[in-house]
């Protein structure tokens, strides 16, 4: 019997950048990748 670690299913921010953004981002268990250029948020989420 093959066993899965527990992960995040879903990410939501309501609010972010003053307000201006809600997020809600439906995430996969096996790769899920955040890419940018510098100063988008990338960090901030």
């Amino acid at each position: 019997m093959q066993k899965y670690a527990d992960y995040i299913k879903e990410i939501e921010i309501d609010s972010l950048w003053a307000g201006q953004k809600h997020i809600r981002w439906e995430l996969d268990k096996h790769v899920n990748i955040l890419s940018g250029i510098n100063g988008v948020g990338k960090s901030t989420i």
